[in-house]
């Protein structure tokens, strides 16, 4: 049976990854600004993404920036082509940094068909997903084209109070966060003293600025996800971490890339397994330099 659902009850980098660690083979149809867009997924990866006249990769970018979307998903069907092979963490991790940049492309909308008419009749809205476990599953509606746009004024004046509490929860986590990261780099300053560690290398680029002909990019060569600290959680999120990698390979430090309360327990176990992974050096005109990056980090 099709779930149906809105992107702001389930993102949908979320209802993706859920799909990708059950490794089901499905269909995800997606209504948007642009129209009605498809992901497929099958053994744990994206396969086949389209979205107005974008294909591939862009398409798959394009749907995360869409905003609020419907979506639709469909157990046991097969993408009729394949045009994405990256693999989803590295595809995952391009997608946030384009978003943070500001760069995710545009889909255009497909123009509608001369036989629609303005008279033809609005589509039923889809049935929101519900995670509750033994709840009886509601009929399914169809997915609409695109959603119908809301009136601004009584969507303004319902939305407020919701928006002040997410406001509130925001800055409680900000200051959390950032409190946690100050203990945690001070603990880390009074281990590496007592250690006689060397400090991270200093005048480390981005490994986004890697772009000349002879410069190339860390590779993960040894690491592998770690176990949820949470193993009874069906859902589980993936940490983004900012890493510094030397020219030896190793990770000479991590820090959480926004840093949330409410994940403490896997971030805390993505910052201890990131930092036994291994890496190939990034080089800069064949010569190893130290280089930031953001590396998703998925759980078991």
């Amino acid at each position: 049976m099709p779930i149906t659902g809105n992107s702001s009850d389930l993102s949908l980098i979320d209802l993706v990854q859920a799909n990708l660690l059950a490794r089901n083979a499905c269909r995800i149809t997606v209504a948007g600004a642009a129209g009605s867009g498809v992901l497929y997924l099958a053994d744990g990866a994206v396969v086949h993404a389209a979205y107005g006249a974008l294909e591939g990769r862009e398409a798959f970018f394009a749907l995360v920036g869409a905003g609020e979307v419907f979506f639709q998903v469909e157990t046991g069907l097969k993408a009729p082509r394949r045009t994405v092979h990256e693999k989803w963490e590295n595809l995952a991790l391009e997608a946030m940094r384009l978003q943070d940049e500001g760069r995710l492309p545009l889909a255009l909308a497909t123009p509608p068909a001369q036989v629609r008419t303005a008279a033809a009749p609005a589509a039923a809205p889809a049935t929101r997903i519900s995670l509750l476990p033994g709840q009886a599953a509601m009929p399914t509606a169809p997915l609409p084209a695109r959603p119908a746009p809301r009136p601004r004024a009584a969507a303004t004046s319902r939305r407020l109070p919701l928006a002040a509490v997410v406001a509130g929860l925001a800055v409680i986590a900000a200051v959390g966060g950032y409190f946690a990261l100050a203990q945690r780099s001070a603990v880390e300053k009074h281990a590496g003293a007592a250690s006689g560690s060397v400090a991270p290398p200093s005048g480390a680029l981005e490994a986004s600025e890697l772009t000349q002909p002879d410069d190339t990019r860390p590779m993960l060569r040894e690491g592998k996800p770690p176990l949820s600290p949470l193993p009874d959680l069906a859902l589980r999120p993936t940490i983004v971490c900012r890493i510094l990698i030397g020219i030896d390979g190793g990770v000479h430090d991590a820090q959480v890339y926004q840093s949330r309360l409410d994940l403490a327990p896997f971030e805390e176990a993505a910052l201890k397994a990131v930092r036994t992974y291994r890496f190939t050096p990034a080089t800069r005109g064949g010569q190893p330099v130290p280089v930031w990056i953001n590396w998703p980090v998925s759980f078991q």
